[in-house]
């Protein structure tokens, strides 16, 4: 059963991530330009974040007592029901119009262009690596946290409720970046305490054998780590011509994907020979990357 309960949580959060690009972004950018609201654009891909992660926090504590007493294959039978509603919602939009350069809509000719665009531009370049690093070392703890949570003897029924917790805890930073970032005195200070505290927690989950500190370190790494996605694509926005704005943002979440794809194949190889050992390496590596970075406060842009 806990393997089962492992399997409902983490397959479908697989594939939902897979499918995901940055068509939405795009979608939700390009109206703020439409009603001359770009300038929002940070607060407003907050806002539409945390509405997708409220759901979650319902759902996530009901899958896991569906798969507990009911039985997984009932967990992803009634996820269809959601699923088709968002379905039916989204066919119900309408994309904003853009001006393009020639009249010409050739997917092929917008994904070179989309791709060089990314390729000869320096800053957002480094915006993307900074996104992809941060993204991958704590989307990683979506994963481990069950495993973390099994060797600290956690009640397996109850790891929904942390799982809600988790999102909770991003909900809540979500909401609050712009009042953080005007106390870290910086949007870069922001990023890199952020970064910090996201290596810091995980050095500790190396090391606690206590529950509740384990917990709040979740919390802390999901709240500062996770939500990155709306705060780095708001800048990435500034650096990109709407013809390119889908095609750029897509070609982001794919390197974000691969990346983080891959490095869950290494980090879950080393959880299996020793967790601690890893989830002090993920640490050490996050820190490096909050030290590293070449981001500097001139390349975000409000």
């Amino acid at each position: 059963m806990g393997r089962d309960k492992i399997l409902a949580d983490h397959d479908p959060a697989c594939a939902f991530t897979a499918l995901a690009s940055g068509a939405d972004t795009a979608l939700v950018y390009d109206s703020l330009i439409q009603t001359g609201e770009e300038n929002g654009s940070k607060k407003i891909l907050n806002r539409v974040e945390s509405i997708g992660l409220f759901a979650m926090v319902f759902a996530a504590p009901l899958g896991s007592l569906v798969a507990k007493y009911i039985g997984v294959r009932w967990a992803m039978i009634l996820s269809v029901i959601p699923i088709s509603f968002s379905i039916v919602i989204a066919l119900t939009f309408t994309e904003p119009p853009v001006v393009r350069k020639n009249e010409e809509k050739d997917y092929f000719k917008i994904l070179r262009s989309g791709l060089a665009y990314f390729r000869g531009h320096r800053i957002l370049r480094l915006l993307t690596i900074d996104y992809v690093a941060i993204m991958t070392v704590s989307f990683f703890l979506i994963w481990v946290y069950q495993v973390v949570l099994k060797s600290l003897d956690f009640p397996l029924e109850y790891y929904g409720f942390v799982h809600a917790g988790i999102v909770i805890a991003e909900i809540i930073v979500l909401n609050g970046v712009i009042k953080m970032e005007a106390v870290a005195g910086s949007k870069k200070r922001y990023i890199f305490i952020s970064t910090l505290l996201v290596g810091v927690c995980y050095l500790v989950l190396s090391y606690t054998y206590n529950i509740t500190a384990a917990i709040v370190c979740m919390l802390i790494i999901a709240g500062f780590g996770l939500t990155v996605k709306p705060l780095f694509f708001s800048y990435m926005n500034k650096y990109i011509e709407s013809e390119n704005r889908a095609t750029v943002l897509s070609a982001v979440s794919m390197a974000r994907s691969i990346v983080t794809a891959a490095a869950n194949l290494i980090f879950g190889y080393f959880v299996d020979i020793n967790l601690r050992y890893t989830l002090f390496a993920l640490g050490i590596i996050t820190l490096v990357f909050a030290f590293t970075s070449r981001v500097t406060e001139e390349h975000l842009k409000d």
